[in-house]
């Protein structure tokens, strides 16, 4: 398939594609567990939750202690509390991933629509995105709460489509997830899975049924230009 820059629109998933908020969230976390008197949690074992949201990061921060005689409403008091401090701290310390910019800057230069989809709540992620200073530049902003359903429904992924006025086989999604690559392929996207992100070691990312597979954000303008140049 090719596609010219007119026709072409690029959305991307938010955490642990565009931007690395593992920072953020895990200071969130360990403020709600010191609350409640726990030990504050290993990085490298949370980091690899953050895509599941924040309940699987309070079990992941359990399961890895092999701490077993904490019950399901304190799990969910620490989840409230770490929202709560996270809506306050959010964007403190996130940052965008490296060469992120770069590829943002180039879809603008040749006047390339992008946008946003993610299964953050709009209470997150648009405060998140006003920080980072993306909010003029953004062609849409799809959030968990968005639409009745979200990713890897379609719901989400076609109202982004047409807020950026380009037709789903046109349009690069790209995600760290398999559900990332689920909603694209769901809805008639071009899938990207990139390597970098939140992924666990047993992710096997090279089995994903994704159409094209990146190691930076470098590579995706590559694939852009020789679908030009293929035309």
């Amino acid at each position: 398939m090719s596609v010219t820059y007119c026709k072409l629109g690029v959305l991307f998933d938010l955490d642990g594609t565009l931007v690395d908020s593992s920072p953020d969230l895990i200071d969130a976390l360990n403020l709600a567990l010191q609350e409640h008197e726990f030990e504050a949690c290993e990085i490298p074992v949370i980091r690899h939750e953050i895509s599941q949201g924040a309940y699987a990061m309070v079990k992941a921060h359990f399961n890895h202690r092999k701490i077993v005689n904490v019950h399901e409403p304190i799990l969910r008091q620490i989840q409230q509390r770490m929202l709560y401090h996270y809506q306050r701290n959010n964007g403190q310390r996130t940052h965008p991933f490296s060469g992120i910019e770069h590829l943002l800057n180039w879809l603008d230069e040749h006047q390339i629509p992008w946008g946003i989809i993610t299964n953050k709540e709009a209470r997150f992620s648009r405060p998140l995105i006003d920080k980072l200073n993306w909010q003029p530049r953004v062609g849409t902003v799809i959030s968990g709460d968005t639409c009745t359903k979200a990713k890897p429904f379609s719901e989400p992924m076609f109202l982004a489509a047409q807020h950026i006025q380009r037709q789903p086989k046109n349009i690069f999604y790209l995600g760290d997830a398999p559900r990332d690559i689920e909603a694209a392929n769901n809805s008639g996207m071009i899938s990207v899975a990139v390597t970098w992100g939140f992924h666990k070691p047993s992710d096997q990312i090279d089995t994903w049924p994704a159409h094209h597979f990146i190691n930076s954000p470098q590579q995706l303008i590559q694939i852009i230009t020789k679908q030009k140049i293929n035309k």
